[in-house]
Formats: structure tokens, C-alpha cells, sequence
């Protein structure tokens, strides 16, 4: 097809009047998203000022870890069964993370319920 076909085609094809309820329609629509207020920006400053003194911590703590040469995480091959000091510490490790899990489902769940 080339252009003068196109032109032919669409000069016999009848013009569709939308109508005065499309109009109206698209007119209401246009109005209420002129209306509606302006979105909510994030809270940059209250974030940075509890993230900022947070990774200032964070970042303290590992540079007082690593200076100091004790290893971040015992070797597990080390643990001996009778060493009931650093399996207890494992041990309330994982019990730690597994609360902390289970809180944040109980919380989950409660905002759920309530919305």
C-alpha cells in the first residue's frame, strides 16, 4: 500500500463523533484528578536523622570488632560438644532471630487485621 491508498482509505472511512457522554465522561474525570490533592513526599529528614547516627553505630561497631582481632563468627568445625559456652551463645543467637521473626509476623498479621 502506498500513501495515496492510505489517503483514499481513510478519506471514505466515516469521521466517529464521540458522543456528548464521552465528552462529559472524560471532562469529569479530568476535573476530579485536577482536583485531588498533591501527594505525600517521604520524610527525608526524619529519615536521616535516625539512619545517619544508625550507620554511624553500625559502622563504629564493626571498625571496634575488627580492630580488636576476635573473629566475627566462630569456626563451627572448633565447637566442641563439651564447649557449652559457645553453643549456648549459638543457641541464643538462633532463638534471638527466631523471636525477632515471629515479632514481625504477630505484627504483620495485627496490621492486617486491623485495616
Amino acid at each position: 500500500m502506498n500513501d495515496e491508498d492510505i489517503d483514499r482509505v481513510l478519506s471514505e472511512a466515516p469521521i466517529a463523533d464521540p458522543g456528548p457522554a464521552f465528552t462529559r465522561t472524560v471532562m469529569a474525570r479530568i476535573r476530579r484528578e485536577a482536583a485531588s490533592p498533591a501527594p505525600i513526599p517521604f520524610p527525608w529528614r526524619r529519615f536521616l536523622i535516625g539512619a545517619v547516627p544508625s550507620g554511624a553505630c553500625v559502622v563504629a561497631a564493626l571498625v571496634a570488632v575488627v580492630s580488636s582481632g576476635v573473629p566475627l563468627a566462630p569456626a563451627f568445625d572448633t565447637l566442641a560438644p563439651h564447649d557449652a559456652e559457645r553453643w549456648s551463645a549459638v543457641l541464643l543467637a538462633c532463638a534471638a532471630l527466631l523471636g525477632s521473626w515471629l515479632s514481625v509476623r504477630a505484627c504483620a498479621m495485627l496490621s492486617e487485621a486491623g485495616s
